[in-house]
């Protein structure tokens, strides 16, 4: 009964990933569709100025995804260190207001 239940376990994942494969594959031959539309738009006359404000505009997204992701790892870095210091302040208050081991299990004993 366990054998079935894998093998039906298995087959809905190979269906899902069938599933997804294809949907990828939509997703690329619209891509490809788009690009061959976009480079016949750019062989056609006057198209220099069109490469040059397509290829700006990718610039400019390349450029605001950078800084957006640089300001991310600043933050993230920040909030690390912040923790550390936490992490640190807590190991000392720890250190200094413990009980040693053996005069805290004494005390049960009593």
């Amino acid at each position: 009964m366990k054998d079935r239940d894998k093998i039906r376990s298995l087959e809905l994942q190979i269906e899902k990933l069938k599933s997804e494969q294809m949907t990828r594959d939509l997703q690329f031959k619209e891509s490809y569709d788009n690009l061959v539309l976009e480079n016949k738009a750019l062989k056609s006359s006057g198209s220099e100025a069109l490469l040059a404000s397509q290829w700006r505009l990718r610039y400019e997204t390349c450029l605001r995804e950078k800084e957006e992701l640089e300001a991310q790892l600043q933050s993230t870095q920040s909030t690390s260190k912040g923790d550390e210091k936490y992490e640190e302040k807590y190991r000392d208050l720890k250190g200094k207001h413990s009980m040693p081991t053996f005069v805290y299990a004494q005390s049960f004993v009593n």
